[in-house]
């Protein structure tokens, strides 16, 4: 079993693997190893109170289970929402490349696997993607990015802010008040006319995290102290009370 061990324990750490590659190598985990394979193959979901789908007791990080996790997900034909869960078992983050032909739900799912990484270059891309549901989840998870600041991903948030739609735009508020990026501050003041309230309540916290001195002054943002959504008008009057 010496390929187990020289071609499975990088597994995780080479993000450039592509679906082939990883086909071939669980292929080779099944005829070798069907005990491990029998681990992902025969595994039954369950569905909690919510309808979501889970596994009892999870897979582990093995690098073998993980080889075939990451084979299921990409190649079999188990219903979508059982790929989803087997989705969310897999430690590592995958390439951009593996993501992007996948159905949304598994995009989303994947994209999960960046959360809090020190490598924004995939959460950058898929803030591109057509589909809203995965720009969404990348400019959220953006977030939580531990990436250096940079002006590519300062701009790409930025860019986010002016997205055709409204979840995307009220992430990218949040996200770019996550990442206390100042450059930011005009473009979230021009949110604090938007027609979506998420949008507003998200603009005037960004502004009270970057600079709530500066945000203060805004005669925009102290008109929303009597705003019809409470918990735009909540923000506001806690920003003031802050600076006051």
């Amino acid at each position: 079993m010496t390929w187990l061990i020289l071609g499975v324990l990088p597994f995780l750490a080479e993000a450039s693997a592509n679906s082939q590659t990883i086909a071939d190598r669980a292929r080779r985990i099944r005829a070798d190893r069907p005990d491990i394979a029998a681990l992902v193959d025969e595994a039954q979901p369950r569905r909690n109170r919510a309808g979501q789908v889970y596994f009892p007791g999870g897979f582990g990080d093995s690098d073998t289970v993980q080889v075939l996790l990451l084979d299921t997900v990409l190649h079999s034909n188990r219903a979508i929402d059982v790929r989803v869960s087997l989705a969310h078992a897999i430690s590592a983050p995958q390439a951009w490349s593996l993501i992007r032909d996948q159905p949304v739900a598994l995009r989303v799912a994947l994209l999960e696997g960046h959360k809090g990484t020190n490598d924004a270059s995939v959460l950058m891309a898929a803030t591109e993607d057509a589909a809203p549901d995965v720009s969404a989840a990348a400019v959220r998870l953006l977030g939580y990015s531990t990436a250096p600041a940079s002006n590519e991903l300062s701009a790409t948030l930025m860019k986010a802010l002016t997205s055709s739609t409204g979840e995307v735009r009220r992430l990218a508020a949040r996200s770019l008040g996550w990442r206390n990026d100042p450059a930011a501050f005009d473009a979230l003041a021009a949110l604090l006319s938007d027609q979506r309230p998420g949008v507003r309540e998200a603009a005037v916290r960004a502004l009270g995290r970057i600079d709530a001195s500066r945000a203060a002054d805004l005669s925009a943002l102290r008109g929303l102290a009597t705003d019809s959504h409470p918990g735009t008008a909540r923000a506001v009057k806690a920003l003031l009370r802050k600076v006051d």
